[in-house]
């Protein structure tokens, strides 16, 4: 099987997305990566649904740490981004509102300076998918290779060519 293109928590520690907007976003809300090497960020593997081609990526997955600020964890913030009916933002109002209604002085510097922070955060959810973008070039390609139904091999796309041969792929 073909790893999975939805976000998969692959253990307490570490949560793996290839949604590249949905990873910027995590990243820009403080869940960080789960190796402070770049090649260990991410893994680029090429498959049947994601064949070889120079220059582009096979399926790019992005490993990140499962414990994000505020003791909320990445799929948690996850299955927030993929929330169509924006009800944290709804819910965000609705505390505004009531602050306003208790401390109005409060509430009012609250409402003018929430779109500033929004943006910023905005601006930092664009400046991390960038720098993500470019991540999958340094992660070590490998070719995913079917044994069978349930058995596959993963390769390095630049292993020595006896290997490559051993497996069909030059």
């Amino acid at each position: 099987m073909i790893p999975s293109a939805s976000p998969v928590p692959v253990s307490t520690a570490i949560y793996r997305d290839s949604n590249t907007k949905r990873a910027s976003a995590l990243l820009t809300v403080g869940v960080d990566f789960a190796s402070d090497r770049d090649n260990e960020r991410t893994t680029n593997i090429y498959s049947e649904k994601a064949p070889y081609r120079p220059g582009m990526p096979g399926t790019v997955t992005y490993l990140l740490k499962d414990k994000a600020p505020g003791g909320h964890t990445a799929q948690a913030l996850a299955d927030t981004y993929d929330d169509s009916t924006f009800s944290a933002a709804v819910e965000l109002d609705s505390i505004v509102d009531q602050i306003c209604a208790v401390a109005p002085e409060l509430g009012a510097s609250l409402r003018k300076i929430l779109p500033h922070a929004i943006v910023s955060y905005l601006r930092g959810g664009f400046e991390n998918r960038e720098r993500i973008l470019d991540l999958w070039k340094k992660a070590l390609p490998m070719v995913l290779v079917r044994r069978s139904d349930t058995s596959f091999s993963l390769v390095h796309r630049n292993a020595p060519d006896h290997i490559l041969k051993k497996f069909g792929i030059k």
